[in-house]
């Protein structure tokens, strides 16, 4: 706590969920009378703008109330960018109330805060994503945050005196599930599919030789986290309630990487891969669990090569975190892109639970350091040929 203000950021995806209270967004705010609705979203509509002009005014000027300290304190803390060469020249902080409660002080409320920072390359930087050199970065970040409103001292008018982002707690517990009735095995509408998919346009550039195409791969990753996406996920896939390490196998799956039969015995059976199993078991834990899934892609699937530097890992690769240090992955995601200068680098990252799109690993790395104090990382480098 600092002057009054307690935070907690850390903007990162771990492979479970919290427990929250949970409220459609219409329910959040229908639940209060209207004065105390608008009270609510005047407050988070302002610390969100606050948010967002702070990304590129950072440290102009001094704060001069506990909400301004708190925001410099945010995005003092979120964003890497200029690390690695980067200006933001535009953000924005877009809140969607979750749920409201009233308390001596004023109200807590949940809230999904996504993160748009638009960034171009200084002179000297280079930008690789999806494949191709470019001149910018357009990530996005979805948080869930736990908000407090306090009446402001001889005013009407509420500001938020803390902002927690909720930490997600790793589970190894089982969340297999059964695909949907009726689903298909890949998207059918080639509206959809030709963003992403390389057979749509006739392409084989980028395929391996066991016909992964890493373009594709990508592609995928980049349709499915984009704004259009940041809240849903493939419905020809299941959907666990943590879909960090599934997005990253139905990534791959698009790109072309064969599933193995299995049946409901081998949900645990690190040589078996699919979404599918025979039987009512659901997926396999190489499916939808990180520690699984990456002793799958490392020994069965041919197409990944241990790295030891995630730092420099490569268009296609995979990145899995270890939170503690305890030697079992807790959370996966897949390298779209990398940002180098003359004396940095780092990977450009896709990845759900929370949604992130674009991203800089450099600003995961960083905040899980903050998070959970013992890190370490597991490279899987995509194999070109």
């Amino acid at each position: 706590m600092k002057n009054g203000i307690r935070t907690r950021v850390g903007v990162l995806a771990v492979v479970c969920s919290a427990a929250v209270m949970f409220i459609t967004p219409g329910m959040a705010l229908a639940s209060t009378s209207s004065s105390s609705a608008a009270e609510v979203t005047a407050a988070v509509n302002k610390y969100a703008n606050g948010l967002a002009a702070n990304y590129t005014t950072h440290g102009s000027q001094p704060a001069n109330s506990l909400e301004q300290e708190l925001v410099e304190q945010t995005t003092g803390e979120i964003s890497t960018a200029k690390q690695h060469g980067l200006n933001v020249t535009h953000a924005t902080v877009t809140p969607q109330v979750v749920a409201v409660a009233k308390n001596t002080t004023g109200y807590s409320v949940t809230a999904d805060l996504t993160t748009s920072l638009n960034m171009t390359a200084k002179s000297g930087t280079t930008i690789t994503l999806l494949g191709r050199k470019t001149d910018h970065l357009d990530s996005s970040a979805t948080d869930r945050h736990d908000l407090q409103l306090t009446r402001e001292t001889g005013a009407n008018n509420y500001s938020v005196t803390a902002d927690s982002i909720q930490q997600e707690q790793n589970s190894d517990a089982d969340q297999t599930k059964q695909l949907s009735a009726g689903a298909n095995s890949a998207p059918s509408a080639l509206s959809d599919r030709s963003k992403w998919d390389s057979s749509a346009t006739q392409s084989t550039f980028g395929t391996n030789s066991v016909g992964v195409n890493y373009i594709t791969e990508m592609k995928y990753a980049d349709t499915w986290t984009d704004n259009a996406h940041q809240n849903k996920m493939n419905p020809d896939f299941p959907d666990d309630d943590d879909n960090c390490t599934n997005f990253v196998s139905q990534s791959l799956y698009a790109a072309g990487l064969k599933t193995t039969y299995g049946n409901s015995f081998q949900t645990k059976d690190t040589s078996v891969w699919t979404w599918n199993l025979a039987g009512i078991a659901g997926q396999t834990w190489t499916w939808d669990n990180a520690n699984y899934n990456y002793t799958y892609m490392k020994d069965h699937s041919k197409t990944f090569t241990h790295g030891n530097n995630p730092d420099i890992a490569w268009e296609g690769s995979l990145l899995d975190g270890d939170w503690g240090r305890d030697g079992k992955y807790n959370h996966a995601m897949v390298v779209v892109g990398d940002v180098i200068t003359k004396n940095s680098t780092t990977p450009v990252i896709d990845q759900k639970s929370p949604n992130r799109h674009d991203y800089l690993f450099s600003d995961s790395k960083a905040n899980a350091v903050k998070e959970y104090k013992k890190v370490s990382w597991g490279v899987l480098q995509y194999k070109y040929n």
